[in-house]
């Protein structure tokens, strides 16, 4: 059992006063002050930076007060929309400006064709002042990362190391029964008047939903349309339903793989091979080298950590297809991609005195403990041994740590469903571990006027993971209505696990777009001009390419740029095919092994590349692809 266990099992990334807030009559009180920004800003993005002052209670304007950090990507329209998309974080507790402000472009630049793009730092995190972080829980992750210490005396440390953290914020004059939702989705609405905005496009991933939920309940006429992905309704009981998400999500990755003929063949039983790994590692826990920052820690490999970072990479669409193989390393000891992906997570972006004080206000009062402990063994039998520290830290953290902690009682609406009619997209991922693709459903039944779409293969907020999840985002954004096309989901193909290279089946085609006809790899994916990819986005892979600007500046443009060489290395072979003479070059950069051939035909450079993750990988291409693609190659007449 992690230090943050509380947090990443109760709400990870899911991502109060006594009364629902409600607008006042001095409504135009609220003032966006420009600052610098605190983050470095990419180029191109057009981003202005300031803080936004609200009270600490919205019911009582005159008492304490916050200050929300705030940045604006602005639109390059020249006629901007009055309306602006509003990005709501999850946890509760993300540092949104630290975490997206640097790429502001690249996550959110696809709404500003018309519109401008808002983010903040939710009270209590990140740049907003004052803060709930807890460094305090990250020291002491960091002192005993390589210690096996027994639950309790781990849960006694972090107790220990949390208290101290509420202490100091309670003595600095905060009353942590105002850091809730009913006060953030004021925040929010605050925020729409101090920048001069007569409605938001909300867009909340995960606990964001649940704000998202929040202000449509609260500040209706704020709302021109909302995105919901990765839903957290307000009735659901995470607690109670931990056990049957985890046993619900691993069993689709192993049944997944299973039914997949390559998948199966390169990772047999991979059910038993998860289990009786765990099992081998609770005996016996073994240290894994993990990379944080610049430095590589010592981090102890036990059962639960096991499954606990299998269960957050599921998070993550890009390392689902990576799990498979990453289990079997792991069975034979090899802890290298595990412990990389462990790194990320103990990443401290994170305001871990925020989420306690959400779950003690708002779900640790409408839990059913009986049933969150009964759920791990009726839920989750095989599982439950390997999280079962995990139901130790529901039993003993949630029945004594919220009474300790102080935040209040959130009011019985905070577990009552929200009824809206305002234009909605619900998103949800197959593979979603925290908030199922029922959780998303569920909020839809009271949604009057919402669209919901599942998107196979994807895990948790599928809308940053690009192509037709964004894409079906930005649409209903644009439009302002349900009536969008959704038609790209049938494209998208099941989870294409990564699994070892063997074979390169090839079928001769014509190229018309190049001017070129020659074998290429007859089930791989191609962006129609000449280049091939195992899996999209990934290698290995297999390109034609006709450089207008010949070798040389193809060097430049390509092996120069791409695999870090200042200039061309000797020759490794020159191949003799009906074609002409190809010669071949042996470029290796960036972790990519490959092979380039070139000639020239009547004046004009062609260009054979292959590519792999592997010196292994890569003479499978050789011997399969790349020589059989040189004889076969032919310039179309």
């Amino acid at each position: 059992m992690r230090y943050q266990a509380l947090s990443l099992i109760l709400a990870v990334i899911l991502t109060v006063g006594a009364v629902r807030v409600q607008p006042t009559a001095a409504s135009n009180r609220f003032v966006f002050e420009r600052a610098d920004c605190p983050f470095e800003t990419a180029p191109g993005d057009n981003v202005e930076c300031g803080y936004v002052t609200v009270p600490e209670n919205h019911a009582d304007p005159t008492g304490a007060q916050i200050r929300l950090a705030v940045a604006v990507l602005r639109t390059s329209s020249p006629s901007p929309s009055r309306d602006a998309v509003i990005y709501l974080d999850g946890g509760p507790g993300g540092e949104t400006l630290v975490n997206y402000g640097p790429s502001l472009g690249e996550y959110f630049g696809g709404f500003t064709a018309a519109r401008d793009v808002v983010i903040f730092d939710q009270r209590g995190t990140g740049f907003s002042t004052p803060s709930l972080d807890c460094p305090e829980l990250q020291t002491l992750t960091l002192e005993y990362l390589d210690d096996n210490l027994p639950d309790d005396k781990r849960n006694n440390l972090s107790n220990e190391a949390a208290f101290a953290c509420r202490d100091r914020i309670v003595s600095e004059g905060v009353n942590l029964e105002h850091f809730n939702t009913i006060q953030n989705a004021a925040d929010v609405d605050a925020i729409r008047q101090a920048l001069g905005y007569d409605q938001f496009n909300l867009y909340g991933i995960s606990y964001g939903t649940r704000l998202a939920l929040t202000v449509m309940r609260d500040f209706p006429a704020g709302v021109r349309t909302a995105i919901i992905d990765s839903a957290v309704p307000l009735q659901a009981d995470f607690n109670r339903d931990f056990a049957d998400n985890t046993n619900r999500v691993f069993d689709l990755l192993f049944e997944s793989c299973a039914a997949d003929p390559n998948c199966d063949a390169a990772y047999p039983n991979l059910k038993e091979v998860a289990l009786e790994t765990a099992r081998q590692l609770d005996e016996n826990p073994q240290m894994m080298p993990t990379i944080y920052g610049s430095e590589t820690l010592d981090d102890l490999l036990d059962g639960d950590y096991f499954f606990t970072i299998l269960f957050q990479s599921l998070y993550a669409t890009s390392l689902i297809p990576y799990l498979p193989e990453i289990i079997y390393q792991v069975s034979e000891g090899d802890y290298s991609l595990l412990g990389w992906i462990a790194g990320f997570f103990l990443d401290d972006t994170f305001s871990e005195g925020m989420n306690y004080t959400f779950n003690c206000n708002e779900e640790y009062p409408f839990t059913d403990m009986d049933a969150a402990l009964a759920s791990y063994n009726q839920f989750a039998p095989e599982y439950a041994p390997y999280i079962s520290s995990d139901g130790y830290v529901v039993e003993n953290d949630l029945l004594n740590f919220c009474e300790l902690w102080g935040a209040g009682t959130a009011p019985a609406s905070e577990n009552e469903a929200v009824v809206s009619d305002i234009p909605t997209l619900l998103m949800a991922g197959e593979f979603d571990p925290v908030t199922p693709p029922r959780y998303t459903q569920w909020v839809g039944e009271t949604l009057s006027n919402s669209l919901y779409v599942e998107f196979p293969g994807a895990g948790h907020g599928p809308s940053l993971d690009g192509g037709c999840p964004t894409n079906i985002a930005l649409s209903f954004v644009e439009v302002g209505t349900t009536d969008i096309l959704t038609s790209c989901v049938a494209q998208m193909p099941k989870v294409p696990f990564d699994v070892p290279l063997v074979s390169v089946p090839m079928m001769q085609m014509e190229m018309p777009e190049i001017g070129v006809s020659a074998l290429v790899p007859a089930t791989w994916g191609t962006d129609g001009l000449g280049y091939f990819e195992r899996f999209a986005g990934e290698i290995p892979f297999m390109g034609y390419r006709v450089p207008s600007d010949g070798l040389e500046g193809y060097f430049d443009r390509i092996i120069r740029a791409n695999y870090g060489y200042t200039e061309l290395p000797a020759p490794m072979e020159s191949v003799t095919a009906p074609s002409g003479t190809w010669t071949v070059y042996d470029i290796v950069g960036q972790n990519i092994y490959a092979y380039f051939a070139f000639t020239e035909i009547n004046g004009q450079a062609y260009v054979i590349a292959v590519g792999g993750s592997s010196e292994e990988e890569r003479a499978i291409m050789y011997e399969q692809a790349f020589l059989p693609a040189i004889q076969s190659f032919a310039v179309m007449s």
